[in-house]
């Protein structure tokens, strides 16, 4: 199947409207693609006991004993029409556990601990230092591209675990826990940066430390405002890494992305960032709500995140994504 990259480098903007008819002023309206409701219990009971016989006749439990009860309940919820496809994921979710030493002690103990800065650090050096050696970083994901590499020392972060003052998780209004990853911060120069696959490992890596808050469900905002002294690149550079980084958490937290938040969308381009949907695994697609505004450096966020968020939290997220102004995030 064509990549998004293949398809938005051989389509041009203005190629995107043909035959569409003038579009009304941009206004602020949120589009919805998928609506979360609330779990029937007695359904959940019902759907448990036969994900539990489906693992008793798939061995699951004897072919996977590093993968916990729980985690097998999830890969069997969301791939329960394709047993031959879950198994598949299940291997490869071993073999990224193994890589990575997930199961170690002393990630265990790092995961109990939650301090974000040494998470991230561990995340971005754990990712360069896989980048120089192992032929994939990330088992069995599409869309890496041919040519990686890699001219940093260090990954500055891009994917955040919103937290409260006291440090547990900051919740969405729906009362799941919520990142903030913003692309505008990658650096995806040939020469200077590093390729979609290597951030992408590092975010993953990130969210595998966080993965006792977010193993209920999570909501993922993906922020394309432009900050001042940021790599910035353009939309059609930024997509093919947002297509990357959903399709890598839809593979490594099945059934955990319950809403994935585009913003802000302007309205010239609503209809590149539309596209994205249709390079996203179904399961992700769905998901997906996008939402108008201005993607300058100084806009504010749009008004629209209140759906999702307290105030406190919308501005939590601007303090932390504005104190990155300036910073030297290039290194060579």
């Amino acid at each position: 199947m064509m990549s998004l990259a293949d398809s938005l480098l051989g389509t041009s903007v203005s190629s995107l409207f043909e035959g569409e008819e003038e579009e009304e002023e941009e206004d602020t309206t949120i589009h919805h693609y998928h609506k979360v409701h609330d779990d029937d219990e007695d359904t959940a009971s019902e759907s448990e006991q036969a994900h539990a016989e489906d693992e008793d006749v798939l061995g699951l439990s004897a072919r996977f004993p590093s993968i916990s009860q729980e985690e097998r309940d999830a890969f069997r919820r969301h791939f329960h029409h394709n047993d031959d496809q879950c198994v598949k994921m299940l291997e490869e979710r071993v073999l990224f556990r193994a890589m990575y030493e997930i199961d170690s002690p002393a990630f265990l103990q790092a995961q109990q601990d939650a301090d974000d800065q040494a998470d991230w650090e561990w995340a971005s050096q754990t990712a360069l230092e896989a980048s120089k050696h192992n032929e994939e970083l990330i088992p069995g994901l599409e869309g890496c591209g041919d040519h990686r590499y890699c001219h940093l020392e260090s990954i500055p972060q891009s994917c955040f675990m919103c937290q409260t003052k006291d440090g547990s998780p900051a919740l969405t209004k729906n009362g799941t826990p919520f990142v903030h990853v913003v692309p505008p911060l990658i650096n995806l120069d040939s020469t200077t940066g590093a390729s979609p696959e290597v951030h992408v490992t590092a975010i993953v890596l990130y969210l595998e430390r966080k993965k006792l808050h977010i193993k209920n469900g999570f909501t993922c905002l993906i922020d394309c405002r432009q900050g001042r002294g940021w790599p910035n690149h353009n939309v059609f550079v930024i997509l093919p890494s947002v297509q990357l980084i959903a399709s890598a958490m839809d593979k490594l937290f099945p059934g955990q992305l319950q809403r994935l938040v585009v913003y802000p969308v302007p309205f010239a381009l609503y209809y590149v960032f539309d596209r994205l949907k249709g390079w996203l695994p179904t399961s992700i697609s769905e998901t997906v709500e996008l939402v108008h505004g201005v993607d300058s450096a100084d806009a504010p966020p749009p008004t629209e995140l209140s759906q999702f968020l307290d105030p406190e939290c919308v501005d939590a997220m601007e303090q932390n994504r504005r104190a990155r102004y300036l910073a030297k995030l290039v290194q060579v």
